[in-house]
């Protein structure tokens, strides 16, 4: 992925905390500004922590056919209780569940496998992502991945321009260990998604979904 850093807002916010860094965000791109969350087993606190600064943001929740059940009452439930803006994109189902399980259960590689890998992520993650940003004209982008989830998350910077998304990548927890956002969810008594499972971060739920192209 190619991408610029933002000299005047590394500057300053290199080391900022993740609440200067939303502030900063919302001052900044006030139209234009969106979020993502997989509603995965510990997103309960990011959201929590942006609603309390952006409760009208729009969030992105790219549903796809093979996420379990419990993920929607997860959804249901934030919403509820958080008073949150989701916009749900549900990509249509083209493949079988075994066919996918298949391909993304396996830790097999080769190139052929990782291709069908990759088309089937862009399918169901990227392009769709790619629909909703463009309906809701967005500028800018705060997703809260965190640097220990993948070796390659941890190349990321809390705040650079995307150039393949063409819009500004906002990571405000990006420095949070895993042990601060769960002193974080226990502190505001927020639920966990134990189930979640998303089987396109393959058996380990370490490989990269789709949604970010790192």
């Amino acid at each position: 992925m190619s991408h610029f850093h933002l000299d005047s807002p590394q500057t300053y916010l290199g080391q900022a905390s993740a609440e200067e860094i939303i502030t900063w965000s919302l001052n900044t791109f006030l139209h234009g500004l969106v979020m993502t969350s997989s509603f995965g087993i510990h997103s309960a606190g990011f959201l929590h922590l942006i609603a309390q600064h952006i409760p009208e943001i729009p969030i992105i929740f790219i549903h796809h056919p093979y996420l379990p059940q419990d993920t929607n009452t997860f959804v249901k439930e934030l919403k509820r209780s958080l008073g949150l803006n989701i916009k749900i994109y549900a990509p249509e189902k083209r493949h079988s569940l075994e066919e996918v399980q298949e391909l993304f259960l396996s830790k097999e590689r080769s190139k052929e496998i990782d291709q069908r890998r990759k088309h089937l992520r862009e399918q169901y993650k990227e392009y769709p992502l790619r629909h909703v940003l463009g309906n809701l004209q967005a500028r800018a982008w705060i997703s809260g991945v965190m640097a220990h989830e993948t070796p390659e998350r941890q190349q990321l910077s809390p705040i650079f321009y995307d150039t393949s998304y063409n819009l500004t990548k906002i990571h405000p927890i990006l420095r949070w260990s895993q042990e601060k956002l769960q002193e974080y969810i226990a502190q505001h008594n927020l639920p966990l998604n134990q189930s979640y499972f998303d089987i396109f971060k393959g058996p380990d739920q370490k490989m990269e979904c789709g949604i970010h192209r790192i």
